[in-house]
């Protein structure tokens, strides 16, 4: 039981800091990518579509922010 334990641990340990990485970039991700969406939607001309897709943006870029 022990020696099945510590290689475990062992192998939880080494993730641990990929994880701490992994939760930060997403937040980057999407950032990124709602700044840039919510710029060229503005650019293009407006139709039903992007009307519909800008508050999805911006509520996500808003969510990115408070998640930050």
């Amino acid at each position: 039981m022990g020696a099945r334990q510590a290689p475990y641990g062992a192998f939880v340990g080494i993730p641990s800091p990929l994880l701490a990485i992994s939760d930060t970039v997403p937040w980057i991700i999407i950032k990124a990518i709602s700044t840039f969406l919510s710029f060229t939607v503005f650019r293009i001309a407006f139709c039903p579509l992007y009307l519909t897709f800008v508050p999805i943006v911006l509520i996500l870029s808003l969510l990115s922010l408070i998640g930050s």
